[in-house]
């Protein structure tokens, strides 16, 4: 019995995209691409984004024209050009703020993956991503004979795109911009941009922004991200160490039967543990133990970071 195909990769995909618009690739190996389609939202787009410039490059070479010709043709038989060219600017713009935003979010989570609860990021080499996405401002800026696309500077998201500076301050304040022209080139992902803005002001120690820009997930957001937020935002307090008092009815509240309830059972077992002046109390153990019965891969994770060394001694010891 024939083993079945593995399913092609994007990469993969995109080597075929050229001969897939000629129509020149078989039956078979269409077919696998048009089945990656139906997995991948992001090849579709942008496979259409691709046909479309091709339909409008083509009909505008057409430059020889007899208009009888046109005397039985109905009006839907010509393109409309202008329609056709504002849905591709869309499509375009999307397009771009969707892969910055991958290439954004692949840098945070090498950076501090090991603090975060956060699915990991698909880009395995944001650098190659990085060209590939300065190659695609400068086509966006071709097509349209323009710096600037509904309101976004294409030059300074060109800028974004260009290699990141070692200095950890100089990339966080480069995921936060970013995440700005993300959220206006690709509106459906405002509020996944705006959620590693609130880890990006974290990690850089302006909490208040931090706060805010997780309450608004928390309020507006849609909510598996929602949820997140505010299991963050209960958790703040007890991360910077000091609004321990603050925290704990916080986080008893943001218990809700699921997942993410492991994570804030272990954080009401460090406050507690602040509170408790750096002592594991019955409260603290209970805390633990309810965290390790959820999930104890998370529990053993957190315990091994160096923040949570004095908790991790006390619990061995």
């Amino acid at each position: 019995m024939p083993s079945t195909p593995r399913p092609l990769t994007c990469d993969a995909v995109e080597a075929q995209l050229s001969a897939l618009l000629d129509g020149a690739l078989s039956g078979v190996a269409a077919e696998a691409v048009n089945a990656h389609f139906r997995r991948c939202t992001a090849c579709a787009r942008f496979y259409q984004s691709l046909r479309e410039q091709l339909i409008l490059h083509r009909w505008a070479a057409d430059e020889v024209f007899d208009l009888d010709e046109f005397d039985d043709c109905r009006p839907g038989d010509i393109p409309d050009y202008g329609a056709l060219a504002d849905r591709l600017r869309v499509a375009d713009l999307e397009q771009l703020g969707r892969l910055l935003y991958e290439i954004l979010k692949a840098e945070f989570v090498h950076d501090y993956g090991d603090d975060l609860e956060v699915s990991q990021a698909p880009i395995t080499d944001p650098s190659r991503e990085r060209r590939r996405g300065a190659d695609l401002v400068d086509e966006l800026r071709d097509w349209h004979d323009a710096d600037e696309v509904d309101g976004i500077d294409l030059r300074e998201v060109k800028a974004d795109l260009a290699p990141q500076s070692a200095g950890a301050d100089d990339r966080l304040a480069a995921l936060i911009r970013g995440m700005q022209v993300v959220q206006r080139a690709a509106p459906p992902l405002r509020f996944q941009a705006l959620y590693y803005q609130a880890l990006g002001h974290y990690k850089a120690g302006r909490l208040t922004q931090a706060e805010a820009a997780f309450a608004e997930i928390a309020a507006q957001g849609a909510p598996a991200l929602a949820r997140l937020a505010e299991v963050s935002l209960a958790s703040l307090p007890v991360e910077v160490g000091h609004r321990v008092a603050e925290a704990l009815p916080k986080l008893e509240a943001a218990l809700r039967g699921d997942a993410l309830d492991a994570l804030v059972w272990f954080n009401l077992a460090k406050g507690r543990f602040l509170a408790a002046g750096a002592a594991v109390t019955p409260e603290v153990a209970r805390a633990l133990a309810e965290a390790r019965q959820r999930d104890p891969q998370l529990v053993a994770r957190q315990l091994s970071r160096a923040s949570e060394r004095a908790l991790r001694q006390a619990v061995d010891g």
